[in-house]
């Protein structure tokens, strides 16, 4: 009598405006596959297994379910997802500004993801009162050793306080 069913596993990196296949170590019960966008169908033993994935630095990895049922002459899917998480960084080098004054600001997409460049989307947002020289967005490509800067000055045009926002997108 068949008592086997099928196994197949995908990995996906998911991105802000995109889900493209990528590589993820995943253990099914004892056995680890070297999972590449998709491995499988493997022929096993019909039972539960327990399911897990290596982490993935600089990522969060996350399973569609912590253990799999392998069905008689089924195929019974696991789904690793690997989204990367991108820090924002934003600082100006003074703190209290005069009318007339200067102000250089850096805002800092930063990333501990390896594997692959991420998009990032850099935007600051100025108050009232405030004239910007230069850019105030960026698109870069960020990955652990590239992070994504955006640098430009700003004058202090009137007095008072505000807000400068950083935002990251999308």
């Amino acid at each position: 009598a068949d008592t086997t069913g099928r196994l197949e596993i995908r990995a996906e990196l998911v991105l802000p405006d995109e889900t493209l296949p990528t590589q993820a170590n995943v253990t099914v019960g004892e056995q680890t596959y070297d999972v590449r966008g998709a491995a499988g169908p493997f022929t096993v033993p019909v039972k539960e297994y327990p399911v897990t994935a290596e982490p993935i630095k600089g990522a969060e990895v996350t399973l569609n379910a912590p253990a799999v049922t392998v069905v008689k002459q089924q195929t019974a899917r696991v789904d690793v997802q690997v989204k990367p998480s991108v820090n924002l960084n934003f600082v100006a080098d003074r703190p209290e500004v005069c009318v007339g004054d200067v102000v250089t600001f850096t805002a800092r997409a930063t990333t501990e993801f390896e594997r692959q460049t991420l998009p990032a989307n850099l935007r600051v947002k100025l108050p009232e009162g405030f004239t910007a020289a230069g850019e105030t967005t960026v698109t870069a490509r960020v990955d652990a050793a590239n992070p994504g800067v955006l640098t430009f000055e700003a004058k202090a045009e009137a007095a008072g306080s505000g807000t400068f926002t950083a935002t990251l997108a999308p």
